[in-house]
């Protein structure tokens, strides 16, 4: 259980292995077996925990995915009412878990939502929080999303020139991971910019994109 935030079906059948085991050595009084086994079936636990522990990161991504997915479909098809909700929800099931990558993504979200709202106050909040959380070891998507989002920000705050910056950067991890959905979204974004700024053959080749 201390390796894995919780304790899985082969964790219990190995607890349960392993009492049997002791039970049957301790029976022929063989303290010279009774360790061994003990050590072979630890072994074996700490085998079953690691092989979780390893598949578990993966599993957590595409769960939290799959919720950003969902309400963010919801938004872009005019459902927004549920929204803050939706992400509240989000954030307070990655806090129960300890889920670094549900506790950003959550936080990015809030911030980015809040800027299209024009709720600025909260929006910087957000993103400083999503920003500090980030450390090297975060995948190219959570990387990718921040400037994604920062993008969003500054464009809703007039900075255009670094809302181009960042929605370039973001496009840069978003092909790195053939993420059509968010490179999609970004290059909108950048066609909404070019027709903002008169630019209209930028638009179409972002558009075209």
């Amino acid at each position: 259980m201390g390796l894995c935030a919780k304790p899985n079906d082969e964790s219990i059948v190995s607890d349960m292995i392993l009492m049997i085991l002791i039970s049957k050595a301790g029976s022929r009084h063989d303290l010279w077996v009774k360790r061994r086994v003990v050590r072979l079936v630890v072994a074996s636990i700490v085998l079953f925990a690691l092989v979780g522990c390893l598949g578990k990161p993966k599993k957590e991504v595409e769960r939290y995915n799959k919720l950003f997915e969902e309400y963010h479909v919801k938004a872009i098809y005019g459902d927004k009412s549920t929204i803050y909700d939706d992400v509240n929800s989000m954030l307070k099931l990655a806090e129960e878990e300890n889920s670094h990558y549900g506790k950003v993504l959550a936080h990015l979200d809030l911030a980015f939502f809040a800027a299209q709202d024009g709720q600025f106050e909260k929006m910087y909040k957000e993103v400083e929080i999503a920003r500090a959380s980030l450390d090297v070891n975060d995948n190219d998507f959570l990387k990718g999303y921040i400037y994604y989002v920062e993008g969003v920000i500054n464009y809703n705050t007039d900075n255009t020139i670094n809302a181009l910056q960042s929605y370039n950067k973001a496009i840069h991890y978003f092909e790195d991971l053939g993420d059509s959905a968010m490179m999609t979204r970004t290059y909108l974004n950048k066609y909404s910019y070019y027709i903002v700024k008169g630019d209209y053959a930028q638009a179409k080749e972002s558009l075209n994109k």
